[in-house]
């Protein structure tokens, strides 16, 4: 190997986490290589939430010449102590959602109910094919789970 082909240095990462004010979320984090001068990856997040009422989360991911999607949450607080979430996966290089995830929840001081559907695109063996999935979760707190469960959260990380 030549001593012209080294590269000793990784990117350089830049990244910043705010909380201007409490209800409020801007984060920015990116990649750039130096020896090839371009930006590899950009992700944008944004949130605002109100207590109460509900939070909405918006992200978009971009990876040099393999992806963009765009991310995004709507949660809502609703009467009679339910909680209602829907988020949503876009892919834009290839103009389609390619996840859509709905939750219903309910919370009281012992137990909780909840039941969520997702649908999404995944690739078996390299073929597309759409996957459906329903939870339902029966939460004694302090105790523990009857049903099935969601192993893996959000989308995204949370707000």
């Amino acid at each position: 190997m030549c001593s012209s082909d080294l590269r000793p240095l990784s990117e350089i990462r830049f990244d910043l986490d705010t909380r201007i004010i409490d209800p409020l979320m801007i984060n920015l984090d990116s990649t750039y290589d130096i020896y090839d001068d371009t930006v590899n990856t950009v992700n944008i997040e944004f949130g605002i939430k109100k207590e109460g009422l509900g939070h909405i989360y918006l992200e978009r991911r971009y990876k040099r010449s393999t992806s963009t999607f765009l991310l995004g949450t709507l949660g809502l607080t609703l009467p009679l102590d339910l909680r209602f979430q829907y988020s949503l996966r876009y892919d834009e290089l290839e103009e389609e959602f390619v996840e859509n995830n709905y939750s219903l929840e309910y919370s009281s001081q012992c137990w909780g109910l909840s039941f969520d559907f997702i649908n999404r695109n995944t690739f078996i063996n390299e073929e597309r094919q759409d996957e459906t999935k329903f939870f339902f979760t029966l939460a004694l707190k302090g105790i523990g789970y009857i049903g099935s469960k969601r192993k893996s959260g959000l989308l995204h990380k949370g707000f």
